[in-house]
């Protein structure tokens, strides 16, 4: 009796295991967040509003935002500037 019940109990733990691995898959398919594909600015929150990238990471995430420049868009922007009459040695830091 003593080895049925050891081995209904290891049957158990390997089933246990089976299962937090496929309630962790399913955990991180509903960790998805929608963000829109034509700007990349807005994020769809839990009320179907559109809200701002940094608004959705300042209330889900103990952090704050902060903003520079990707490499990127400082080139694009160093680039309309000197189409606007701009200096043309402008570095954004």
């Amino acid at each position: 009796m003593e080895q049925s019940f050891q081995q209904v109990n290891a049957e158990l733990k390997k089933s246990n295991g089976e299962l937090q691995v496929e309630l962790g898959a399913i955990q991180s398919i509903g960790n998805i967040i929608p963000i829109c594909a034509w700007c990349g600015h807005k994020i769809k929150n839990a009320n179907d509003e559109w809200i701002s990238v940094e608004k959705y990471i300042m209330n889900h995430i103990e952090a704050e935002v902060s903003h520079g420049m990707c490499p990127g868009c400082q080139e694009g922007f160093i680039s309309e500037f000197k189409g606007r009459g701009g200096a043309a040695d402008t570095q954004v830091v």
